[in-house]
């Protein structure tokens, strides 16, 4: 059967379909519109239905494809505005029109041959490699398949895939797609240059005040001062409110003895390793230790260094060979393992004994703990407190005392620059924080803005300053600057233009380079990516890329110089393109055609969706509105 499919591959229809490569699936619309076919149906492809059982299947494996790409699963309106559910309706008609096929064409699996597709598949391997049927059972339940339904659907895509095999198995590119990919990324240019850079200028008089107020006046926008708000802030939650508790020593003392249990620390130990990498090292490691020496000892003669293991308990070394050697030596002492990272000498450098810790030890950390206890516990009340005054205009000044709290002054634009420092928000705390404060008004109570469950951040909102043109003298120094910066840009890309004329017009090279005082140079062997580290980069290579033999030009290279530069050689790129990169080549044009071909059959089937079984779908789902695209044509009829 695959003969068969492979001789219509050589038919003209099949050839014919190998000339349409640039229509990918997602640029499809839906064909039809229909509401005559069942509430269990979404739309229908030829004589199959689409069940909106696997509509929806496919649309959560869509959803969480587009979140791994995105870092968010998309709300209704961007599954909408992505098209997704349009996607996935064309992607489900397409597999359906491929099964027609395969079906026509006879094609089929054993169940041996299924039983080995599933077997490789790593999504079901476990911890030993091997497939893993407990594995397999979670997945196919969390995708919401049932066993029989998920073989069948492992089924189609074997058979798909034999359809594919057998048709386009054997295309190749055209040699010519080879040809120039090759010489795409191989040939190499010579070139000569000159860099035009700023010494090679005249001294550039520094501007008038008319002409920097003439500069400003064009540019005003780039001057203008941000407006900014002052403002007196107050932050509460359980961290803050902690600081402004006391804890007794008798207090503490009392939970020390309660929870002794939990002042128990477990023997740990530093340590550090030599790979011994020969037999022959491994032997001279032993002689060393047997004859007296110390690990270090040995270090010094090998001349190479340790590697620190860092400190780690029993529980921690997940290696049990280096567990047992490392907690059956002493301080300093050295032992020889056979791991899972070869031969080794490990060394013990201290040894952290465990047992109770004293009250000493633990009373900082103890009273941390009991303080941030307390303070979870009086949040919501000292919160509500706080509220009640706020309703009722007490100072906040006065309501920070009363809590023991701070209340700091500072000011900020509406990026939310001055609160990360002032008061200690992180920089997506304060950009909320921002947009409430540019909201607000003098006089007015200014609403609490939540930063958590038991964080808050209360403002009152002392001063606004306008945003404001500034003058030359406001700005003067800074207006100079770029000012300059601009002429020097400017008289450089003049300068640089004024040689590729000179070129242009017939003039040697090395005559303009002298007449200019410039220094001339060649590049040699010049990729579209230019020279490493050198001033012919990316951008200069990809300038000379634009023309042949002869061809002059200039760019701006990373380091701000212009580089002035005429194409002398181009040496082709020789020998046969890459295996690699030719079967990359191949694969994506045999993708390309097979796309065209399962696209042409599933127009030829007919799409024709239920539009009010779909829209009935997605707004279940949250999700208002069609497809987007395609889904609302009117009935055409099929």
């Amino acid at each position: 059967m695959l003969d068969n499919l492979r001789k219509f591959a050589t038919t003209w229809p099949g050839k014919i379909l190998g000339a349409f490569l640039l229509v990918g699936l997602a640029g499809f619309g839906i064909t039809g519109v229909i509401s005559s076919i069942g509430g269990n149906t979404v739309a229908r492809v030829g004589d199959r239905d689409i069940s909106t059982l696997d509509f929806q299947r496919a649309y959560r494996t869509q959803l969480g494809q587009a979140a791994q790409q995105i870092g968010s699963t998309p709300t209704p309106e961007q599954a909408i505005a992505l098209g997704i559910p349009g996607l996935v309706l064309t992607r489900l008609a397409t597999d359906e029109a491929l099964n027609m096929l395969s079906e026509k064409f006879g094609m089929g699996i054993s169940e041996k041959r299924l039983g080995e597709i599933l077997s490789q598949d790593p999504t079901f391997t476990g911890a030993l490699g091997s497939f893993d049927r407990t594995i397999f059972n979670q997945a196919i339940r969390q995708l919401g398949y049932t066993e029989n339904e998920y073989f069948q659907l492992r089924r189609q895509a074997a058979e798909r895939q034999q359809v594919a095999l057998g048709i386009f198995s054997r295309i190749r590119s055209p040699e010519i797609v080879s040809k120039l990919v090759r010489r795409f990324g191989e040939d190499r240019r010579t070139l000569d240059y000159v860099v035009v850079g700023e010494d090679s200028l005249l001294p550039i008089e520094p501007p008038s005040d008319e002409v920097l107020a003439a500069y400003l006046s064009d540019n005003q926008d780039q001057y203008r001062t941000l407006e900014t708000r002052d403002i007196r802030a107050l932050v509460l939650s359980p961290e803050i409110l902690a600081k402004t508790i006391e804890i007794s020593d008798a207090e503490l003392l009392a939970e020390y003895d309660a929870n002794k249990e939990n002042f128990i620390a477990v023997e740990s130990r530093t340590m550090q390793e030599f790979h011994l990498s020969s037999d022959a090292q491994v032997r001279w490691f032993e002689f060393g230790l047997a004859s007296g020496k110390t690990f270090e000892d040995l270090l010094a003669e090998s001349g190479e260094q340790a590697i620190s293991m860092g400190t780690a308990t029993r529980a921690q070394l997940t290696e049990e060979v280096l567990a047992e050697a490392a907690f059956s030596l002493p301080e300093g002492g050295t032992a020889i393992i056979d791991g899972s990272e070869g031969m080794r000498a490990i060394n013990i450098i201290s040894i952290q004994p465990g047992g109770q810790r004293s009250f000493e030890d633990v009373a900082d950390q103890l009273a941390q703990r009991m303080k941030l206890a307390k303070a979870r516990t009086l949040y919501v009340d000292v919160l509500d407190q706080i509220e009640e005054q706020r309703a009722a205009f007490v100072d906040m000044s006065q309501t920070a005392e009363e809590f023991g709290l701070t209340a700091v002054e500072t000011s900020l634009t509406q990026t939310g620059a001055g609160l990360t420092e002032a008061v200690g928000l992180d920089p997506s705390e304060a950009a909320r924080v921002a947009e409430t404060i540019f909201a607000a008004e003098i006089g007015g109570l200014a609403p609490s803005v939540p930063l958590g469950a038991n964080k808050n951040f209360w403002f009152d909102l002392l001063k606004i300053t306008e945003a404001a043109d500034q003058t030359v003298d406001d700005v003067r120094e800074q207006l100079t600057a770029d000012w300059m910066a601009e002429q020097r840009a400017a008289a450089l890309q003049e300068r640089a233009n004024e040689l590729v004329q000179q070129l242009e017009d017939g003039i040697p090279f090395n005559d303009v380079a002298v007449a200019n005082g410039l220094f001339p140079q060649t590049a040699n062997s010049v990729s579209r990516t230019g020279v490493e580290a050198g001033v012919i980069d990316q951008a200069v290579a990809r300038a000379a890329y634009g023309g042949g033999v002869g061809f002059s030009g200039t760019a701006l290279n990373a380091n701000g110089e212009y580089v002035v530069f005429k194409v002398t050689q181009i040496t082709p790129a020789e020998g046969e393109l890459a295996q690699a990169n030719a079967d990359a080549i191949t694969s994506s044009y045999r993708d390309d055609v097979y796309s065209e071909f399962a696209n042409s059959l599933r127009e030829d089937a007919q799409l024709r969706v239920n539009q009010g079984v779909l829209n009935n779908l997605l707004n279940g789902g949250g999700i208002s509105g069609g497809l987007g695209h395609g889904a609302d044509h009117p009935d055409d009829g099929h």
